[in-house]
Order: C-alpha cells, then structure tokens, then sequence
C-alpha cells in the first residue's frame, strides 16, 4: 500500500491526464451517437447494414470484413438498436485514435503526440466518418495499423508475438478495399527490416504463420471466385474512367480539404472545407518539417502514402475522404514539433518561457477543438439538410 501510495504521489499527473483523454475519448465516440440524427439513419447506413444481415451475405461479398462482423453480431445480439449499430465503428474509430497516439509518439514525443492525438478526435473528418453506421473509418484504421506494424518489427524483441500481431492485421487490412496498395508500399519501406525480421522467425513459426494467413483471407479468395468483379472494388478501381471526371476529382482532392468540399450532406457541413485554418497552417509547416528531412524513411513512407490515398480517393468509388485523416495528423504533428524546436532555440533553459510556448500553441488547439465541435455537434446536427439526409426509420429486419 505504501508503494502505491508513493507511485501516486509521483505520477498523480500524468494519471490525472489519462483519466481525463480516455474520458473525453469516450465521450467523443459515444455520446448523442443515436440522438444526434433524430433517431434516424441515412439510406447509406440502411444499405451498408443490410449487406451484413447474414452469415451467407458477408461470405459473398467480404469486403468491409470487420465491419460486418460487428454489425452482423449486434443484430444477432438481441438488442438491436441505431445506437449499438453506430457503436461498433464508434469502436473502431476509438483504436484508431489509440493506434495514432502510439505512432505519432514513437514518431515524436508524448507531448507533441497527445496534442496531434487531441487534435485528429475532434476533426470533422473523424467525427464525421467515426459516429455512422458505415465502414468509411476502417480506411484509416487499416492505414494506420500498416503503418505501426511496419515501424514495430523494425525495434521489436518478441519475434513470435510480433508475427502473430502482423498475420491478424494484413489479414484484416486485406478485406479493406484499395488498402493493398499500401501493403505494398509499407513492404517496400521497411524491406531491409522486413528481411531481417524473416532471418529471426524459426522456420516451424513462418510455416505456421503464414498457414495462418493464407486461411484468414480464404473467405476473400472464395468471394473472388465467385464474383469476379469484386476484384474491381478491392483494387479501388473506376467503375467508368472519363479522362475530364478524373481530372476534375482529382482537383477536387486538396481543394475539398483547405477550400471548398463537394457537397456531402451525410459527413460535412455544407460546402465547408474538411480542415480548419489551424490544421492547415500546421500541416504546411510539418510538410516543410518531413520535406528538409527527406532522407527519413517515415519521409518518403509519408509521400508514398500521400500520393496513393489521393489517387484513390480521386479516381475510386469505394475510397472516402477519411483515408487521409491519419496522414493530414501525423503531418500536423510534424508542424507542432517543428514550432516547439524554434520556441527552445530561443529559450534553451528558461523553463517559464518554454512552459509558455506550450501552453500558446495548447491555447490556439483549444480553438480549433471548439470550432470543430460546434461545427459538428451544432451546425451539422441541426442543418435542415442533414435532418433531410437522415430520414429512415431502421427496418424490422434489421431489429431481429
């Protein structure tokens, strides 16, 4: 008891700020999920639901895997509500938010990490795609996961427990349409390492492993022989290529995040850009951050995923705007450290004056999370075009 007493007396704080992150995590994910909408769903939500009403269903077409698995269990549960329907990629956006956070903290540093964290929980990207009974946040989820799992077999000492962890992702990420892309690019990355970590796994392990694997993602190899142009969906491939539409959407990709959005009654406000004015000027200082270190592996990993993620949301119909949320964060990040660098180049050991440039840059962030927060649980909640969009009682037999 006297040990404990003395941990807590020494690390009350950071115990206190956990307490109050996972707190207001939860808080994000869960709260008004059901209310927020008048009790009502979109017709995208209806049909999203409805493709995973069945076992036989989902194994025709597995895509959105772990989405459906969620849904499908929540339906068989009894208890069938709007609320536990919206609750399962609530979930999901909750370990994206843990995954970010442990990323980014490797990447930088606890501060700089729990203040890009704070920032990307309340964006309109992640409000927006996290509080609906849609799939679109297992985009940057597997995104994310890829990401991780690429930096943690670099530093890793549990080479067995490592390749399990790997094996459950890549086969979950391989459900999710276009992320295969960025299989590829993170194996492409990290393959020195990769190489490495392979010369460690005892042989009967790789075996066992890779069996593992191969019987994870039998489901999609059956769905594929079935219906061939799912192969379409799980590329991330145009269903109709008009050289104008895909230059125009290509366009619309950067402009929809800093200037003017398409008009997406079910996840944004309007015509309004998906970023604020804080997010903007961040990301373009951690841009130069990434861009003066681009022999960095995470540099060039950043840029690759870039490029893809707008590519794919460009040109695919299955890709959403949400894919870049990790990505927009992680450069955000970048910018924070890079203004906390120059703020203690100029006050090396003053603590009172680096205190302060902390408690500035908190200061402005606070901003942005009000704006955020008022743009999505006011305007967005209360705009005639939303109440609109969100009209459909949920279905008697999606109430079994």
């Amino acid at each position: 008891m006297k040990r404990i007493r003395e941990w807590l007396g020494e690390n009350w704080q950071p115990l206190l700020l956990w307490i109050g992150s996972i707190g207001t995590l939860l808080f994000i994910g869960f709260y008004h999920l059901e209310s927020i909408t008048s009790s009502k769903l979109s017709p995208e939500e209806i049909a999203s639901l409805s493709q995973a009403k069945s076992a036989r269903l989902i194994l025709d077409n597995p895509l959105w895997l772990p989405y459906k698995v969620g849904e499908f269990l929540v339906l068989k549960s009894g208890h069938a509500s709007i609320y536990l329907y919206r609750a399962v990629p609530a979930a999901f956006g909750i370990l994206l938010v843990l995954l970010f956070y442990a990323l980014a903290r490797y990447w930088f540093s606890p501060k700089i990490a729990w203040m890009a964290t704070l920032m990307l929980a309340t964006s309109t990207l992640f409000l927006g795609y996290s509080r609906l009974a849609l799939p679109d946040i297992l985009l940057p989820l597997a995104l994310l996961s890829l990401l991780g799992c690429a930096w943690w077999v670099n530093g890793t000492r549990h080479i067995n427990i490592t390749l399990l962890v790997v094996t459950i992702t890549l086969a979950a990420v391989m459900y999710i349409p276009g992320l295969i892309w960025f299989v590829g690019l993170a194996a492409l990355a990290k393959k020195r390492h990769i190489r490495l970590a392979f010369k460690k796994i005892p042989l009967p392990s790789l075996i066992i492993f890779t069996l593992c694997g191969i019987a994870l993602v039998a489901p999609l190899a059956y769905a594929f022989m079935l219906h061939p142009m799912l192969l379409r969906d799980w590329i991330a491939l145009p269903a109709n290529f008009t050289p104008f539409e895909t230059l125009r959407d290509f366009v619309f990709v950067p402009t929809s995040l800093i200037v003017r959005a398409l008009p997406d009654p079910i996840h944004n406000l309007g015509r309004l850009p998906y970023l604020d004015i804080l997010t903007i000027t961040l990301a373009a200082l951690g841009t130069y951050s990434y861009l003066i270190r681009f022999n960095l592996v995470r540099t060039r990993a950043m840029i690759g995923a870039a490029v893809i993620s707008w590519l794919l949301i460009a040109f695919s119909n299955t890709v959403s705007m949400v894919l870049i949320l990790p990505l927009v964060y992680l450069t955000v990040a970048a910018g924070i450290m890079l203004l906390l660098q120059q703020w203690y180049t100029v006050f090396p050991r003053n603590p009172l004056a680096r205190n302060i440039g902390v408690f500035l840059i908190l200061s402005v962030i606070s901003i942005s999370i009000f704006y955020n927060f008022s743009r999505y649980f006011v305007a967005w909640a209360n705009s005639p075009v939303t109440k609109i969009s969100f009209s459909e009682t949920l279905p008697a037999d999606l109430l079994q």
